[in-house]
């Protein structure tokens, strides 16, 4: 037997019903009828930049690595090489502030050995 949350959730899902139409047909509040909705949409989709079967994940230090070269010789920005290799924005800026800093004084795989040995 369905639960007036499901039976709320397939009126709303195949058309028959607007939200507030269904949580008052079937006694269930509207808001959480909402969130239990987006709940399922989220488990049904999967997550933008996520790793898929087809696509191995890469090593976090090879893909740090490969990503500031892309920065450096590719001329991509920081926030496409980010997305393109699954790195925050942030620790991306991070390390390349790193980088530029003390361009002259380390290797910048010396660089990214070093943020992992602190922060990974």
């Amino acid at each position: 037997m369905e639960t007036p949350m499901e039976a709320a959730y397939n009126d709303v899902l195949h058309g028959t019903l607007s939200f507030r139409k269904a949580a008052v047909k079937h006694s269930v509040s509207h808001s959480t009828l909402r969130r239990y909705f987006q709940k399922k949409a989220a488990e049904a989709a999967p997550r933008p930049g996520a790793a898929t079967d087809k696509e191995p994940k890469m090593d976090p230090k090879q893909a740090m690595q490969e990503a500031m070269d892309a920065v450096r010789n590719g001329g991509r920005s920081l926030r496409k090489a980010a997305k393109e290799y699954g790195i925050t924005y942030s620790t991306l800026r991070f390390v390349g502030l790193a980088l530029w800093l003390k361009r002259r004084l380390i290797d910048s795989s010396l660089c990214v050995e070093r943020w992992f040995y602190l922060f990974g």
